[in-house]
């Protein structure tokens, strides 16, 4: 059978401070907001750009920095290295069906006899699963021993990062490599953790550090706000990175932890507004009606409620186009009682998820966190399926069907890079008339596949179930595009 997975962490909603965690107070003449962020980075074996995803790279003792942008011969260098799509799976199509019991035995023929397969090294094809972008369906078909993924797919380029998008939207490509670690989560080989996430978080020594620097800034004035942001920086040290679930030094890991540093830096207004309508928790600040103590907050990425539905017979599944969502809480000290979050925190979180819609657009790591959320949905309907069948007289007829070299690492490799454990600290100092808040802000990614499976709704008649055709008569097919007309009616 599969390996447990232990409830051996904390929520992110529960993170608690320890020492140092009673900094967040009023000082005269500035707003202070201090986040220390971390970001991975696909850093593939052939290109420059594979050592950054959305901007941001680690180097191997797993330090994180924002990449500098490449430069013409270096986008030129991975727009080269990057697989040319085959000319069928090149054609833009809106459903785009992948059957994952013929994938795995795709990659058993490519293979030679007891060989090892490397997921970066295969063809374009299996690397980028044809061109997938989205999955809208993931289907159990009675008549197959099978599980499909079904959403739009195409052609694919690289972006400004050297990364792969799909050609016609630019939204990034589902990958091998994060599937294959997805279904591994799923069916464990060993005691792991119990959702799939990231954490950022100050140490407490560098919290502690903070809290007497401040306390020698009781006024703080414009000409002094950039040297006392610097200064900040250099007493807070290093933030933390903790990853649960799955491999450390993955891609998959890579790519939760940059959307969760893009989140930060857009959170405290470092970066520019994605979208006009966008404000940064900052923004939402002089909105505050009586001045007062600013506690720590934590916004992080969780499912959105409604991101995976299913029918009554439990072989139709739907992940919503929009299954994210941001969450917030108060970042507490040990021995704090529970306490809700702030009005602007709470401001800021309902902000980004009516947002997010338009920012997947604009900043393509949210994209890819949507696609690993909508993976690992899968990799759990595939351990749903499995499980199911050991508990009925004919296997055969309800999905029982197991990977076998998806989940062997002996047979197929996925990725590996530096893990990332760091980051420098950044501090932004906003000088203000009457007052000022100071506080520190936390956060992560949260996926619980398990229990969303688990507790999936109702599947609505407003979603139409996509009607299929049967699977090709030739067993070496894996994919196929399907017909649209259902969707006409």
């Amino acid at each position: 059978m599969f390996g447990p997975r232990l409830s051996v962490r904390r929520p992110l909603a529960d993170q608690r401070l320890g020492r140092g965690g009673r900094w967040g107070q009023l000082w005269q003449g500035v707003w202070f907001g201090l986040w220390l962020g971390v970001g991975g980075a696909f850093l593939g074996p052939l290109t420059p750009a594979q050592g950054q995803v959305g901007g941001v790279a680690f180097d191997a003792r797993g330090e994180v920095r924002l990449a500098e942008p490449l430069s013409e011969a270096e986008l030129q260098t991975a727009r080269h290295a990057l697989p040319v799509p085959p000319a069928e799976a090149a054609q833009a199509s809106p459903r785009r069906v992948i059957s994952l019991r013929r994938l795995e035995a795709a990659l058993d023929r490519l293979a030679e006899p007891g060989g090892l397969l490397a997921c970066d090294e295969l063809p374009g094809d299996l690397r980028f699963l044809v061109g997938l972008h989205q999955i809208d369906w993931v289907l159990c078909p009675p008549e197959e021993d099978d599980v499909w993924l079904v959403g739009p797919a195409g052609g694919w380029r690289a972006d400004e990062t050297g990364r792969p998008v799909a050609a016609s939207t630019g939204r990034p490509v589902l990958e091998l490599d994060d599937l294959v670690v997805a279904l591994r989560y799923a069916f464990p080989q060993h005691e792991t953790d119990d959702f799939i996430g990231c954490s950022i978080d100050p140490t407490p020594a560098g919290m502690t550090a903070v809290e007497r620097l401040l306390q020698q800034h009781r006024r703080i004035d414009a000409a002094r706000a950039g040297p006392l942001a610097r200064a900040l920086e250099e007493a807070a040290g290093p933030h933390a990175v903790t990853l649960f679930g799955i491999p450390h030094d993955s891609q998959f890991a890579h790519k939760l932890v940059s959307a969760d540093y893009r989140l930060k830096r857009l959170a405290l207004g470092h970066d520019p507004a994605p979208v006009v309508a966008w404000k940064s928790s900052l923004d939402l600040l002089p909105q505050r009606g009586a001045m007062g103590r600013l506690p720590q907050q934590r916004w992080w990425f969780a499912p959105a409620p409604g991101a995976l539905r299913v029918s009554d017979d439990r072989r139709t599944w739907r992940i919503d186009p929009q299954p994210l969502q941001v969450q917030t809480a108060r970042r507490l000290a040990d021995g704090q009682p529970p306490a809700p979050a702030t009005r602007e925190a709470t401001q800021f979180a309902e902000l980004a998820t009516r947002l997010l819609p338009d920012v997947v657009t604009r900043v393509p790591i949210f994209a890819e966190l949507q696609n690993l959320l909508a993976l690992a949905l899968a990799a759990e309907i595939v351990r749903n399926r499995a499980e199911s069948a050991d508990n009925v007289a004919v296997k055969a007829t309800d999905g029982g069907w197991r990977p076998g070299r998806l989940l062997d690492a002996a047979r197929l490799s996925t990725w590996r890079g530096p893990i990332p454990r760091q980051t420098a600290p950044l501090a932004q100092v906003r000088p203000g008339a009457k007052g000022a808040w100071i506080c520190t802000v936390s956060g992560g990614v949260e996926l619980r596949p398990e229990a969303l499976v688990r507790q999936a709704g109702e599947l609505r008649e407003t979603s139409p179930v996509p009607a299929l055709p049967a699977a090709p008569a030739d067993p070496s097919r894996w994919w196929w595009d399907a017909s649209t007309a259902s969707d006409e009616k």
